[in-house]
């Protein structure tokens, strides 16, 4: 049974790597597509996505050449010769990321490429340590924490993009709401106006009605709704 842990843990720890960058680079390729000024797919994170699949697929065979590592009998973990690929690929894509994120810099609100910039540089330098000290787990302990990081960050980027644009929203309706006062007002004014101007002594009769209207209803405390419809109410009282 504990032969079968060492090997499986060993293998998701080489597979956890490979699919958080996987996991990222659909983060990343979803971003490119949804701002404005780039609206594409990168090549570079598409090839990102065919080298990891490589990787997976060098990884399952590891299992039976023992490119990456073996297992001796005593259930103790060796680097084998190959060791070496297995940090190449991730290092590559992780090279490739960080490219297209300095190339899109300039569409990317800073928290989204200082996010971008910690996940594709941190993990680098991890790689470096790890190569260079035998039995640490560097890059996964990295990478699982930015990842963490990441979808704190993506939470909070997300909700403030909804109060934004709910905030745009508001104030359109707002807007939207005070220009239909306005020409239902100018649309009244004019109607009244037209009534009245039949006559030199009636001119701006409905007005002051309007207003004298507006006045008593303040003065015995109606609503400013009330109010309105009262002064509105006054001021088409002759159309019929």
């Amino acid at each position: 049974l504990g032969g079968y842990v060492v090997r499986v843990s060993n293998f998701m720890t080489f597979a956890m790597l490979l699919m958080i960058l996987w996991a990222f680079n659909n983060y990343f390729q979803d971003i490119c597509k949804d701002e404005p000024g780039i609206g594409k797919k990168s090549k570079r994170l598409i090839a990102c996505n065919y080298i990891i699949l490589t990787g997976l697929f060098l990884l399952a065979a590891s299992q039976i050449t023992g490119l990456y590592y073996t297992i001796d009998e005593n259930n103790v973990y060796h680097r084998a010769p190959g060791y070496f690929i297995s940090f190449i690929i991730p290092t590559t894509v992780l090279i490739l990321q960080l490219t297209a994120a300095i190339q899109y810099r300039k569409h990317f609100r800073t928290g989204v490429f200082v996010s971008l910039l910690l996940f594709t540089t941190l993990p680098l330098f991890a790689g470096i340590l790890q190569f260079c000290f035998y039995g640490l787990s560097l890059i996964d302990l990295t990478t699982g924490f930015l990842t963490t990081m990441l979808y704190l960050f993506a939470l909070s980027d997300m909700n403030q993009t909804i109060e934004n644009a709910r905030t745009l929203e508001l104030n359109f309706l707002k807007k939207e709401n005070e220009n239909s006062k306005k020409l239902f007002a100018q649309t009244a004014e004019a109607l009244a106006s037209a009534i009245d101007a039949k006559d030199k002594y009636t001119k701006r009769h409905s007005s002051r009605v309007a207003e004298y209207s507006r006045k008593i209803a303040e003065s015995v405390g109606k609503s400013s709704q009330e109010c309105a419809e009262i002064y509105y109410a006054a001021l088409l009282h002759d159309v019929g």
